[in-house]
Parts: C-alpha cells; sequence; structure tokens
C-alpha cells in the first residue's frame, strides 16, 4: 500500500499548530488495553440524510467532481425496512465515489417540510466531514463558489500555525457543517502525493466528527468496539485562530483522535468546554444530517460481538445486494452501519478504494 501521507499529518491540524496555544496533549501509552479484533479494519462511507436529494447531489458534484457509483429509489422493501427497523419505509439515494471512500445521500420520504438548521460546530453528534485538497487547487473556493454558507471568520480559509495547512468551517445549502482543509505542495511530496493522481482527483474526504459531553467516555467505547487504541488527546484554548474556524470568541475543547484506515481517514472525537456541548439524543435513520459506516470482514461476528458489548443494535445482517450490513447506534445515541462486501472487486469495498487500495 502506498500511503497517500504519513499518519502524523492526521494530527497536524489540530496537534501541533496548536501547541503554542495553551494545550495539553498526550500520546497514546503502552498500557492502552483494547480487545484483540481486527475485523473492523475501515471507514467505509459518509452518509448524509437529506431533504432535497436532487439540489444536495447538484451541489456537491458541482464542487468536488464524485462519480456517481449507483441511483437507487426503494419502495416497500423488506431488507430496506428491516436495515433500518422501519416499517414502510421509501427513500431514494445516490452513492457518489470519492477518492477514499463513499458519499451517500439519502432523501426519505415525505421529509421535504422538515426544518433546515445550521449546525453547530459544538454538537452534538455527528457535525461535520471533513473535505481535502492541495493549496493551489483549494476546495475551500470551489465551495465557496458555490454558494456554501460560510462558519469561519472573515474571507479566507485560516493559517493556524505557518505548517502548510489552511482550515475552514462553512454549511451546505441545508446547513450541514463541513470542514475544508488545504495542503500546501511540501506537504504532499514529502508525503509521497502523485502529482498525476492529484490533478485526476485533487478532492477527498477524511473524518467522522463526533462532538460529545463526555468525549472520554465517547473514547472509551469506540476503542472497544473498533479494537483500536487512542491515538492522540488533547486539550485547546486561548487560540484566536482557532475562534476564528468555529467563528467562536473564547472556545474551548477537549479532542481526541482514533486513526482509521488509509490516508486521513479518522475518528475524530472532541467535547466542547466552551461553549459547552449539550445533551445526547437518539438518531433515528431517518433524520436529517450525517451518519457513517465501518467496513469488516466477518459481519456475522462482529454483530454478536456488539451484541455481547450491549451496544444499541437497531437490525441484525440484512442482505442489501453489493454487501451485507446492520445499522446501530453508539452509546452517545449516534447512528453507525456495518457492511461486508461480498465480492472482493467491488467498487463499493475501502480495498479498492484509489487512495487507500494496495
Amino acid at each position: 500500500m502506498k500511503p497517500l501521507f504519513c499518519s502524523t499529518l492526521l494530527y497536524i491540524g489540530l496537534v501541533l499548530a496548536l501547541t503554542n496555544f495553551s494545550c495539553q496533549t498526550q500520546e497514546a501509552t503502552e498500557e492502552t488495553v483494547v480487545p484483540d479484533s481486527a475485523a473492523i479494519f475501515a471507514i467505509n462511507h459518509i452518509g448524509l440524510t437529506v431533504r432535497d436529494l436532487d439540489q444536495m447531489v447538484d451541489f456537491y458534484q458541482g464542487v468536488c467532481g464524485f462519480k456517481v457509483l449507483s441511483k437507487q429509489q426503494i419502495g416497500s422493501d423488506v431488507a430496506s425496512a428491516k436495515l433500518l427497523g422501519i416499517k414502510d419505509v421509501s427513500f431514494k439515494k445516490v452513492v457518489l465515489q470519492a477518492p477514499n471512500m463513499l458519499f451517500e445521500l439519502t432523501e426519505f420520504q415525505p421529509l421535504r417540510d422538515s426544518v433546515i438548521q445550521n449546525m453547530s460546530p459544538a454538537g452534538p453528534g455527528m457535525t461535520h466531514t471533513c473535505f481535502q485538497s492541495p493549496s493551489w487547487n483549494p476546495g475551500y473556493d470551489k465551495f465557496i463558489k458555490n454558494g456554501i454558507q460560510p462558519l469561519s471568520k472573515g474571507d479566507h480559509a485560516i493559517d493556524l500555525g505557518g505548517y502548510g495547512i489552511t482550515y475552514a468551517y462553512a454549511h451546505d445549502p441545508e446547513g450541514n457543517m463541513i470542514e475544508m482543509e488545504q495542503l500546501d505542495q511540501a506537504i504532499l511530496e514529502k508525503n509521497g502525493r502523485d502529482s498525476a493522481l492529484l490533478a485526476d482527483h485533487p478532492l477527498w474526504m477524511t473524518q467522522v466528527a463526533l462532538i460529545s459531553p463526555d468525549v472520554e467516555r465517547l473514547a472509551t467505547f469506540y476503542e472497544k468496539l473498533l479494537s483500536k487504541p487512542v491515538s492522540r488527546r488533547g486539550e485547546y484554548k486561548d487560540n484566536l485562530k482557532l475562534d476564528s474556524i468555529a467563528n467562536q470568541d473564547q472556545l474551548a475543547l477537549k479532542a481526541i483522535w482514533i486513526t482509521m484506515d488509509g490516508p486521513a481517514k479518522m475518528m475524530e472525537l472532541m467535547q466542547y468546554l466552551n461553549p459547552k456541548t449539550g445533551s445526547t439524543k437518539t438518531q433515528l435513520p431517518t433524520d436529517l444530517g450525517y451518519h457513517f459506516s465501518y467496513e469488516t470482514t466477518d459481519i456475522e461476528g462482529e454483530y454478536l460481538r456488539m451484541k455481547e458489548m450491549g451496544v444499541d443494535l437497531i437490525s441484525k445482517p440484512q442482505d442489501m445486494g453489493q454487501y451485507w450490513a446492520f445499522y446501530a447506534r453508539d452509546i452517545d445515541g449516534n447512528l453507525f452501519a456495518l457492511r461486508q462486501i461480498k465480492e472482493a472487486d467491488s467498487p463499493y469495498s475501502a480495498k479498492n478504494f484509489l487512495f487507500t487500495k494496495s
């Protein structure tokens, strides 16, 4: 496998830059103990439930240019109803193929009368995912040109520490928050980025960002679920540039990262101390907003393991055509899925994503 960039870069944005701003960080230690299981090996997709599918697909394709992998219109499908734990489910879905994961947009019917609200950076829940791009072909400019609503202060992405990455938050047409990161050429070259590949694929996606009122509790849950130790943790405050990114004066937060598969893919867990992250809520499969999935090599075994863990399981593994899947919720009520892809060469498998395949 040829990595897109090394694991250190996964944390450079909110770790290296912030060491100059009243923060404390702590590496994972050898004493960290997690269960012995490697069946979950990848983030497979970021899901976004939307009110107007056509509008949102046009918006994201207009910026990202991701290939349409599939389009579905489902009505009264038994497997889908069992998967989601809902009777008489009806929905439309478009699967976009980003370079290192899938981006799936779904419109459940009827949802068009749902109220659109801008996601708060302070959460709770999955507040955003991240789009990265080269600094000389910035995704920030493409999103702004396509009409995204900036959240960060100012009219440009913000340089936190002079190390070659700029950052900004914004809201899409339905109020979903995204993060935009732009990486300088020196960073990309240092970590083996192929310029020809970049020319054809100048935008890619990265993390699952979950905001919790008790981030340590949530991190313990995911360490056990993923059989992975925390990679890094930190506490941040008194950073005017970070204040500008989140558009919040005197911002203070705790952050924990768990490294996942491939370049820049990670679980980013945060707790806002100022403003304070609110109480969690149970996310329904039809709720507007984000969810996500992992990929496994043993879905039946993982279902039984999660059942033994006491995970809130919504469904048993269902045959969804290209893959087997079931839905569950984490200890904060955030929705996630587990998938096992049937065919080794399937474009639905993380093993075959452009930036992560060997």
